[in-house]
């Protein structure tokens, strides 16, 4: 096998060494004569020191600014600006249209995210790098750091519209919630005076009143008993007949008798049956029944009949107070029964309101920090850009590679002369051995002549020799006078080689 290679290279020697040398060369020229590309970079600082949420801003408003500001700055308007603004693509421009020179710059710029580690997908994202290449490496540091002034400057107009927009709306949530709030004080006070007296902080009081007024309605009845009682004693006093004979300090003891039992009757309507007076009063009388009593006289009669008037009006007076004490011990009853259902419904009152005050509190809040934050200009404010590293002048140019450019032709050209010196052996039929011979034909092969060297095959040899050195230069001078007149300042082959290697 490496003897046949070892043949077909001897054999077309001058073809690979012509292919090897003509790919070699033109990639040599291509690698000294293309321009370099220069790339300039400007890091910018997405600051997160602070509070989001006091800033009205979470990470994912962050993002989506980003974003937002990212299709701003490479809008068709503001890269054609630039474009002007720096004169740049002077060659393209005057035999491309513009939409094709916005394109081409879009794809000069790069922007790379920076995320923390352990960060997922760009929500945390801290900095981001923009970067601009060019052929000329003063306008690409420069291109860059107005890219990056673009991205400031649009995100402080962004945050400004933002907080005055968020401002507003706060201001009207504000008045809303504001509004709700009155409406459920009116509703708190307007329940506190249709409910006044069934309100759970007055159920103790309730409850005392209404102890009060049970005492009072069971002293009302045992004074209404005792006064029946009374009445019913002067009732068969009148109807026994007996009264005292003789007279007590110029009274009978029918006057004296029927005096000390209404006197008795009066005190008992105030005091108890253990009161000193009336123990006295009882005792005396017990002691005047013991006698002999004679019928009274008109005038002792008279007054006991009045009495007992007095007492049925007493008695009428008792009922109405007894039924007074009824209805308004009932009024109390329901009142305290109540108290359970009025305390639910003013506990509802009360969170509803106390849920409505803090929403009130913290929109306050929140309505003072972005006014704050717009009177401010927004320096203080979370999701701030920052330009941390502004882009500098390249040193040197970041693309091509001109030592890969060169690996990889010299890969090519060994791969170019091997594939031609296969095409050729193969486009060749003469027969080259004797085993070539053999398997070609079954008539034997006896004997095998040497070439023969004579002075005009020698001289053939020479002149073949001098015509293929000719030709092999006249290609490889063709190839690098064609080489360099294409690659010699083209931005566009360069940046072409620069986007494969990159």
């Amino acid at each position: 096998m490496l003897e046949m290679i070892r043949g077909a290279f001897s054999r077309h020697r001058w073809m690979a060494i012509t292919v090897f040398l003509t790919i070699l060369s033109g990639a040599l020229v291509l690698a000294v004569a293309v321009p370099g590309i220069y790339r300039a970079t400007a890091t910018i600082l997405v600051q997160r020191e602070g509070d989001l949420i006091a800033a009205g801003e979470r990470p994912a408003d962050v993002e989506a600014r980003l974003q937002i500001i990212r299709e701003e700055v490479l809008s068709r308007q503001r890269l054609n600006m630039m474009v002007v603004r720096f004169d740049l693509y002077p060659e393209l421009r005057r035999r491309a249209p513009r939409e094709a020179i916005i394109e081409h710059m879009r794809k000069d710029i790069r922007i790379a995210l920076k995320v923390p580690d352990g960060a997922i997908g760009p929500m945390g994202t801290i900095a981001f790098s923009l970067g601009f290449r060019s052929a000329d490496r003063n306008l690409t540091a420069s291109v860059a750091n107005a890219l990056a002034e673009s991205y400031v400057v649009e995100n402080q107009k962004i945050r400004g519209r933002q907080t005055r927009s968020t401002a507003s709306l706060l201001e009207a949530q504000l008045s809303q919630v504001r509004e709700e709030l009155d409406a459920q004080e009116v509703r708190i006070g307007q329940y506190l005076s249709d409910y006044n007296g069934e309100l759970p902080q007055q159920v103790i009081v309730n409850q005392a009143r209404l102890q009060q007024l049970e005492m009072r309605l069971q002293m009302n009845r045992e004074s209404r008993l005792r006064a029946i009682d009374r009445r019913e004693s002067r009732t068969r006093l009148e109807g026994d007949g007996r009264y005292p004979e003789s007279p007590v300090s110029g009274e009978t003891p029918t006057d004296r008798l029927t005096r000390l039992t209404l006197q008795l009757d009066s005190l008992k309507a105030t005091y108890s049956d253990s009161y000193p007076d009336v123990v006295r009063i009882q005792n005396e009388i017990s002691s005047l029944r013991g006698t002999a009593v004679a019928k009274p006289s008109d005038t002792a009669i008279r007054p006991m009949q009045e009495r007992v008037t007095s007492v049925d009006d007493y008695t009428g007076m008792l009922d109405a107070e007894d039924e007074r004490l009824t209805r308004e011990i009932s009024i109390y009853r329901g009142r305290v029964d109540r108290a359970p259902m009025r305390e639910q419904e003013f506990a509802q009152l009360s969170r509803d309101h106390a849920t409505m005050d803090d929403m009130y509190s913290a929109l306050l809040k929140s309505y003072q920090e972005a006014k704050l934050a717009d009177e401010m200009g927004h320096d203080k404010t979370e999701g701030q850009l920052r330009v941390l590293d502004a882009a500098v002048v390249p040193s040197g140019p970041y693309a091509p590679n001109r030592v890969q450019l060169l690996l990889f032709a010299f890969m090519a050209s060994l791969a170019a002369s091997a594939a031609a010196v296969a095409l050729a052996e193969r486009l060749d039929t003469s027969f080259h051995t004797v085993d070539d011979l053999r398997s070609f034909t079954k008539v034997p092969v006896l004997v095998s002549i040497p070439p023969l060297g004579t002075r005009a095959t020698r001289w053939r040899g020479r002149r073949r020799f001098v015509w293929m050195t000719l030709l092999t230069t006249a290609c490889v001078l063709f190839i690098c006078v064609a080489t360099w007149s294409i690659a010699s300042g083209n931005i566009a082959l360069a940046q072409i080689l620069a986007r494969e290697i990159s």
